[in-house]
């Protein structure tokens, strides 16, 4: 009997994963369309300039993909660092390690580190919008994978980030650990720690 209750409840939280991929995966695609069409629109009625001449094209693809190279290093080191402090915690959590996940839980990625990615993923995003397409058609599907791409990799960020909203945490951290305040925890921690005799 308890073993099918692990086994019934380790689906439940396998399809509650799945659930939520979907969810994320069906937001993603509907901002990509949604991008993706806005700038069909702003594009096919002129607002924006068209860089239509054969240097400036080729510029503006060195461009792309200088600002792609270090948008995508940046990003890897940034997705590197957000997986291991995952994995401690994931380690903390099944390691019953209170007091590791307390250290993890609040830290912060760099706001510095977060600007560079916006700034390089804004620039990848108006140089593509800025290309001259033969057509619209031919236009939606070009720009269609990267403004895609940086969807999903800002929306991945926020996941990894953002514990409550990570299903496996959800359902295998005690809810206390997520509700409790860190500095006051930490406080008695340190008054506990103050009392124990030290060995001379």
């Amino acid at each position: 009997m308890r073993l099918n209750l692990i086994s019934n409840h380790g689906l439940q939280n396998r399809m509650a994963a799945v659930w939520h991929n979907v969810r994320l995966a069906l937001r993603a695609t509907a901002l990509t369309v949604s991008t993706t069409f806005l700038w069909a629109i702003v594009h096919s009625t002129g607002w924006i300039m068209h860089v239509q001449e054969e240097k400036d094209l080729l510029m503006l693809s060195t461009s792309i993909l200088a600002c792609a190279t270090i948008f995508a290093i940046v990003g890897a080191l940034f997705f590197a660092d957000l997986w291991q402090k995952l994995r401690e915690l994931k380690n903390a959590v099944l390691e019953g390690n209170e007091h590791k996940f307390m250290l993890l839980r609040d830290q912060k990625s760099s706001v510095m580190m977060h600007i560079v990615l916006m700034v390089f993923a804004f620039a990848i995003i108006v140089q593509f919008a800025l290309a001259e397409y033969s057509s619209i058609a031919t236009g939606i599907m070009i720009i269609f994978f990267p403004f895609g791409s940086i969807i999903v990799f800002f929306m991945a960020l926020h996941e990894m980030q953002g514990l409550k909203y990570n299903s496996w945490f959800i359902h295998n951290t005690p809810q206390q650990w997520f509700t409790q305040d860190a500095e006051g925890y930490f406080t008695e921690y340190r008054q506990e720690k103050a009392k124990i005799p030290r060995n001379v």
